[in-house]
């Protein structure tokens, strides 16, 4: 009997203690809401206008998760904080509004809240967290406050019918994704930011974008996919293109780049088709590969800045006039495979390698090469003018080069035209008693019976750096005629030194095998019996 008197008695004094503090007592759970202390935890009605009780300090995490039903909220003055997630999947919640002392809301909080159309958010908030409003297919307007100065990640991912909106200068951070696939049409940067990031603007209907002053890198793929974008000014503070940054901006016409920019990424204006003018300026260091490949341009001076022409940088372009200065080093694969247009090209002194099918240009009938150790090729199906096949050679090309040079050698190994383009009657004597690469001591053809090895012996005369390669063994067993066929393997190659390979018989037949040592190679028959 005592113990129930004194546990009364301490209830008593506790309520006294809250009242005196003014602190509001309520509920653990009441009818609608579940309560603990000043936190809604969870809302358990079945109503479709919600009005949260007073006295409330914070929404807790997925307080009204995917409910259904709800299509507005009243957020009564003193709550200060919307957790994680509060609001996510109400696909019915068309009208919500904020409290002016909310200084902070979680991440997903209004996630696939399908109907929600317009918010106004409260002045004291700093960051829109993590796609905040993601999946709010119908939301068209947001007014953001002078207080926030960061957007988050995916902020306003997939929302479709948001078509402009105001962005207080104060903003200085707009992070990965953070309009992606909104319908924004229109949008003006704040001056305080630095950097846009990844993805910040892809997918969009955005028309025309000025970046400005003090921003030096816009990130990768950051307006990939702005199928709608016709121009883009650049601000002189800019640095760096990133890595597919206009990819695909199919409208894209009018671009100037900034005169200090220093790197133009990987695929940063491909399939932006009509691009067709451009001038890179003298401070740029890197065109990254397939950085303008399949746009629309007409000529292209490379500055002497740049060291690495990277794989397809210039690729299917209808260029008629290409610059390449003293300075480039190397012209890396594809460089500009498929310029079909491209009738004529110098290749300074200063480029010591180009890589495979660099040149892949059907109508180029001109190609000079100034360095006479220029490397131009591997072996025959494996140069500047090709990868794989002859199919991609250009039938008119004569190539120029210095007497006993690595063009001329190309040109002994492609049976193509070659014209001299020394002053004397040989520039560079050096190259007169060069070192020619020969395979000796091969047969033309080898018989060995089923399941059984065959040394097959050689010797290399000045091999340089190039190593022994052997390939092949193998013939077309044709299922339909002049169609669809098999490989069938009839010798397989076990072994390859530098002076002998061993194969052994699988299956009866005939097949080749090619022996190669750098550009040179050998062909011989192979029989299993």
């Amino acid at each position: 009997m005592w113990k129930k008197i004194l546990k009364y008695l301490l209830l008593v004094m506790v309520v006294c203690v809250l009242n005196q503090w003014n602190v509001p007592y309520i509920k653990a759970a009441n009818n609608d809401f579940e309560i603990e202390d000043t936190t809604l935890v969870r809302y358990t009605g079945s109503g479709k206008k919600v009005v949260i009780p007073e006295g409330i300090t914070r929404i807790d995490d997925d307080a009204f998760y995917g409910n259904e039903k709800i299509t507005s909220i009243e957020i009564p003055e003193g709550v200060t904080e919307i957790g994680d997630g509060a609001f996510m999947n109400c696909i019915n919640l068309q009208t919500i509004t904020l409290p002016k002392g909310l200084i902070s809301i979680g991440e997903y909080a209004f996630f696939g809240c399908q109907k929600l159309k317009e918010v106004e958010l409260p002045h004291g908030l700093t960051e829109l967290p993590t796609q905040l409003f993601d999946w709010c297919t119908s939301l068209t307007s947001v007014i953001i406050p002078d207080s926030v100065t960061t957007i988050g990640a995916g902020a306003f991912y997939r929302c479709s019918k948001l078509q402009s909106i105001h962005l207080p200068e104060n903003i200085t951070e707009i992070r990965i994704a953070a309009f992606e696939y909104s319908g924004l049409k229109s949008i003006t940067l704040p001056k305080g930011i630095t950097q846009i990031a990844e993805e910040a603007f892809s997918m969009t209907s955005l028309e025309r974008i000025v970046i400005p002053e003090g921003v030096t890198e816009i990130g990768p793929n950051a307006f990939a996919f702005c199928n709608n974008l016709k121009s883009v000014s650049f601000p002189d503070s800019l640095i760096t293109i990133g890595n597919s940054a206009f990819k695909n901006c199919q409208k894209l016409t009018g671009i100037k780049l900034p005169k200090n920019l220093e790197r133009i990424e990987d695929d940063a204006f491909l399939l932006s088709w009509k691009i067709d003018k451009i001038t890179i300026p003298d401070t740029v260091t890197k065109i990254g590969a397939g950085a303008f490949n399949c746009c629309n341009l007409k000529s292209i001076v490379i500055p002497k800045s740049v060291k690495v022409i990277e794989y397809g940088a210039f690729s299917s372009n209808p260029l008629t006039s290409v610059t390449i200065p003293e300075g480039v080093e190397t012209i890396k694969a594809h460089a500009f495979y498929n310029c079909d247009e491209l009738k004529t090209i110098t290749i300074p002194k200063s480029v010591t390698s180009i890589g495979k099918a660099a040149f892949v240009c059907k109508n180029l009938n001109k190609i000079t090469i100034k360095n006479p150790w220029c490397k131009l090729f591997v072996y025959k199906y494996d140069n500047i003018f090709s990868e794989a096949t002859m199919d991609t050679v250009p039938k008119k090309v004569k190539i120029y080069g210095y007497n006993g040079s690595t063009a001329n050698d190309l040109s002994t190994l492609m049976k193509m035209p070659f014209v001299k383009i020394d002053k004397s009657e040989m520039d560079y004597p050096e190259l007169k008693n060069k070192p020619v690469t020969k395979i000796n001591g091969l047969k033309s053809s080898y018989t060995l019976s089923k399941g059984k090895t065959l040394k097959i012996s050689f010797t290399v005369e000045n091999p340089g750096e190039s190593k022994v390669v052997a390939k092949g063994g193998t013939y077309k067993h044709y299922i339909v005629k002049g169609g669809l066929y098999e490989l069938v393997e009839v010798a397989k190659i076990d072994q390859v030194k530098s002076n002998y390979i061993t194969i052994r018989g699988v299956e009866k037949g005939t097949a080749s095998i090619t022996i190669r040592v750098g550009a040179v190679e050998k062909n011989i028959k192979v029989t299993v019996k």
